[in-house]
Parts: C-alpha cells; structure tokens; sequence
C-alpha cells in the first residue's frame, strides 16, 4: 500500500475533512485505495460543503499518484474554488516583467518588504532575489500558502521569506512583521479598476505597516479607454433582431452592462486615441474623482460601438504594465457597449459618463445635457 499513496495513511486521514473521513478510513485499509477515494470523492464532492470538496480534492492531488482519473475528477472541484486567473497571473509576462524591473529598483539590502497576496509567491520571490532583508507575505487561503511556500523552499528562499496565513487586514507589527516595512507589494486594481474599499486599504496599511517613506509597487493606477467601431464585442452582450427569421429580442433584458474580453483582441476600427478615464494615487488621501464628464475625440469616422477599457499600472522606476487589448494578459480588457451606435467623424467630441466608486468605473454615454 505504502508504493501506491505519496504520503503516510495517518498523514492523509489527519487531514481528510470531516464529511469524507469515515468512508476515507475504511477505503485506505484497502490494498490500492486511490480508485475508491477517486470515486468517493466524485459521489460525495456534491453532496457535502464546497470547501470540504475543495480541501478533500487537494489532498488527494498531493497523496496519490498523478492519473488522469485523479486530475479530471478533482478538476472539477477545483475549478469552482479557485479562477483561472492563478495560473494566468503566473504566465502575464507583460505584468511579470514590470514588477520585477522596479522590484529591482526599489529593493535594498536593508528593506523588509511587505506583500498583500502571495499566489504563487513569484513576487516575493523577486523581491529575496534582489537583496531584500525579509520578505512577509501574506495569503489568507491557507492552500495557496502552502503552495507558496513549496515554490519559495524550491528555489532557495525559505530563509529570507515569510509566509503568513493571513488577510492582510489583520497583519500587525509586532506580531506578524517585525517591524514597519519599506515597501508594499500589491495587486488591488484590477480590469475593472478598483477592489472593494481601496482608499481605506490603503490608508490602514500605510498607517499600521509601512514606515513614512515606504515605495509602493506600483505607486499609480489608470483606467484607460479608446472609441471602437468593430460590432462583434456587442454580439457578446446582446442579440440581433431576428436570428434565423425569428424575434428573440426579448432576452436582450438580460443584457449586461461590458464584457471581458480574453487578449490579445484585434481591433479593425478603432475610433480614437486612449483616453485616461480615471486615476487613483494609493499614497494620496482621496479616491479617484467620481462622477464625471470625459470627452474622446474621434480619431477616424465610423459608427462607435462601444468603448474598450483597460488599466494602466505605473511603478517609481518608470515601468508600467497595461493590460492592453493588444496584448495576451491575466487581466482581460472590457468592452463597455453603446445602447445604439454612435456615428462620428474625425474631430467629433463624444461626452462620456465616468462614475468612479470604490469597486469599480461605470461607463456610459451622454445623452442628454442634464446628464452632465
């Protein structure tokens, strides 16, 4: 039995969760027990909470030897619990490269750095690799941060890094960081440019973990967006008339307001130049202006569909990363569509509508002077 699992049976009964555990004992008695905790966990994966499922699944990925059985029944649970963006973010080498130039930049044989979400514990890694003191992350899914910490033992790091099983929000010096850092690592914006209550995340963690002068990587954030006249984003969001001499219209209700759009998109017509729609300074005080009126200028004549709109991270040393259409990023590009297209011509100013909150940017269109 010992050749067929990869790690001891106490080790994986001690970690099998509570749902699985009286039918895992029985099976693990067995001479070959990986087909029946395969099966039990397609049986029951369904029938028990989510987060079981989901640790039962990892378990069984780490204790038995890999099959294709193995992996496209544990898939399934996996795929529910964790986006495909993990792996995505890993492969951005857009977004890879940017970070790690001014990671290299700003990291000096005194700093402690600090990092709000692991992942795969790349960035961390980085910033040991250019010289740093220490390094504390920190990665509130206790899976991720072990897997954070297999990457960072197999690459020489586990003495200069700390993985803390923790949201950043209950981090404190003293307990979980020595002292104040010098420099934060983060990822708070992302397509839609902004996550829940940034400007007060980013306060806290200026007033409660980083010193006075502390870098922050990056240090700005925009959201960026150009007028297109290609129509094959609206047939994402929205039906025709007719589709095959029917009126199907009626299901346009559940029409949503952008769509994300997997890079890299080409765009055959595009209708302006890019255009700042909104910004954040994560070392000001204020959030990004909200509710206000940006003019694009037509760049070409067309019928404008729509508006793609994508951010723009800017780091100290320079360096930037855009998740740009034109490019094959984690984080995807909207397209935000016109209720009607708008017609324009070279020079045409077309009024959009920015409300900037703390989640996110709304788009639309003026269409009425009341509306600035």
């Amino acid at each position: 039995m010992a050749a067929r699992l990869l790690l001891p049976r106490d080790d994986i009964l001690n970690q099998v969760p509570a749902s699985f555990r009286p039918f895992a004992e029985a099976l693990l008695g067995e001479d070959d027990p990986a087909p029946g905790l395969i099966q039990l966990l397609g049986t029951l994966g369904r029938k028990t909470a989510p987060e079981e499922a989901r640790d039962f699944a990892l378990l069984l990925r780490r204790a038995l030897p890999p099959s294709a059985r193995r992996d496209r029944v544990s898939e399934v649970f996996l795929r529910e619990s964790y986006p495909a963006w993990y792996i995505r973010a890993v492969n951005d080498r857009h977004r890879n490269a940017a970070y790690c130039a001014a990671i290299e930049t700003a990291v000096t044989p005194r700093s402690i750095v600090l990092e709000t979400g692991t992942g795969s514990g790349l960035f961390a890694m980085m910033a040991a690799r250019a010289g740093a003191t220490h390094v504390y992350t920190c990665e509130k899914d206790p899976h991720v941060a072990e897997i954070a910490r297999l990457n960072i033992a197999r690459n020489g790091f586990r003495d200069k890094i700390t993985v803390l099983e923790s949201p950043h929000e209950e981090l404190r010096v003293g307990e979980h960081i020595p002292r104040r850092a010098d420099i934060l690592l983060h990822e708070f914006v992302a397509s839609h440019f902004m996550v829940k209550e940034i400007p007060k995340i980013i306060s806290r963690l200026r007033n409660e973990l980083l010193t006075d002068d502390a870098v922050l990587l990056p240090s700005r954030f925009s959201a960026i967006g150009k007028l297109i006249g290609d129509p094959w984003p609206l047939d994402l969001v929205r039906v025709p008339d007719t589709v095959e001499g029917l009126d199907v219209s009626a299901i346009n209700i559940l029409e949503v307001a952008d769509v994300s759009l997997p890079g890299p998109v080409t765009i055959e017509t595009p209708l302006s130049a890019p255009v700042t729609l909104a910004d954040f300074d994560p070392c000001a005080d204020d959030a990004p202006t909200t509710d206000r009126v940006v003019e694009i200028e037509a760049t070409g004549s067309g019928a404008a569909s729509g508006l793609l709109q994508w951010v723009r991270y800017e780091f100290p040393d320079g360096s930037v990363y855009e998740n740009r259409p034109d490019l094959a990023c984690h984080w995807w590009p909207y397209f935000w569509p016109f209720a009607n297209a708008v017609p324009v011509r070279a020079g045409d100013r077309l009024p959009l509508k920015i409300l900037c909150s703390e989640t996110e940017v709304f788009i639309d269109l003026v269409t009425d002077s009341r509306d600035d």
